[in-house]
């Protein structure tokens, strides 16, 4: 088997594999698959705390430069520009 399946004709796959997608394993050759194959689980992610994603927001170079012309057009007393360039520049990375 390949670490691309996913890329595989599905019908390649299930004879590659030796498996009937509509009956899926019998009992008996689960069992014999168990010590190579290993259990029928996904690995659990690890959980992203809310500071992690707020400090993910500021990875980007376009973050940046919104928040650099915000805090011109702030100190030029352009409080509405200012506000509306930190507001858009927060919504676009949400996105």
């Amino acid at each position: 088997m390949s670490d691309k399946n996913h890329i595989i004709d599905p019908q390649a796959l299930n004879h590659d594999v030796l498996t009937d997608p509509a009956r899926g394993l019998s009992g008996v050759e689960a069992e014999r698959r168990f010590p190579s194959d290993g259990p029928n689980t996904l690995a659990r992610a690890a959980p992203v705390s809310p500071l992690d994603i707020f400090a993910a927001q500021f990875g980007s170079i376009v973050i940046w430069i919104l928040v650099g012309a915000a805090l011109v057009s702030l100190a030029l007393g352009e409080t509405a520009e200012g506000v509306s360039i930190g507001e858009s520049g927060w919504r676009w990375r949400i996105r």
